[in-house]
């Protein structure tokens, strides 16, 4: 989600929800940078999410980060952006709050039991080892082109 300079605990701390225009490549397809809204609730006490559940967390360093719970252990859960290589651990202290609905564009509002967006949400999971694949064969491809890799989500 890139920088904040906004305190996102603080937010869903006192109004319970956060509404905030995306920033980065991690969730694409499904959140575009400066383009879409997210619209997250806070966290409930001792509440559980669950796979395909989108997470807003906050890392060690302080960074803020959205990205789909893939698996979901005893102490942690992992997660992973729809556009990314790499699966995180998260434990359960580390979750603010979970997405509800995303506005594509400013116009059209997406809420998660739409039946189409669970779908994806669905497919770009299961699709992974596909997209992890392609996407070291084309890495490789580049580097031995000598070729630029471009921006790499985490």
């Amino acid at each position: 989600m890139g920088e904040q300079a906004k305190d996102f605990e603080g937010i869903l701390e006192q109004d319970g929800i956060l509404v905030y225009k995306t920033k980065g490549i991690s969730m694409r397809p499904m959140l575009r940078t400066n383009r879409d809204v997210i619209i997250i609730r806070k966290k409930k006490a001792n509440e559980r999410f669950h796979k395909y559940d989108v997470v807003l967390h906050k890392r060690a360093n302080g960074q803020y980060v959205l990205h789909r719970i893939t698996k979901v252990a005893e102490d942690h859960y992992m997660i992973r952006g729809d556009n990314c290589r790499n699966t995180e651990y998260v434990r359960e202290d580390q979750v603010l709050g979970i997405l509800e609905t995303f506005i594509r564009d400013g116009k059209k509002k997406v809420p998660v039991t739409d039946f189409k967006y669970r779908i994806y949400s669905h497919m770009i999971v299961a699709d992974y080892p596909i997209r992890r694949a392609k996407s070291e064969i084309l890495i490789a491809m580049k580097k031995m082109l000598g070729m630029k890799l471009g921006p790499m989500p985490e």
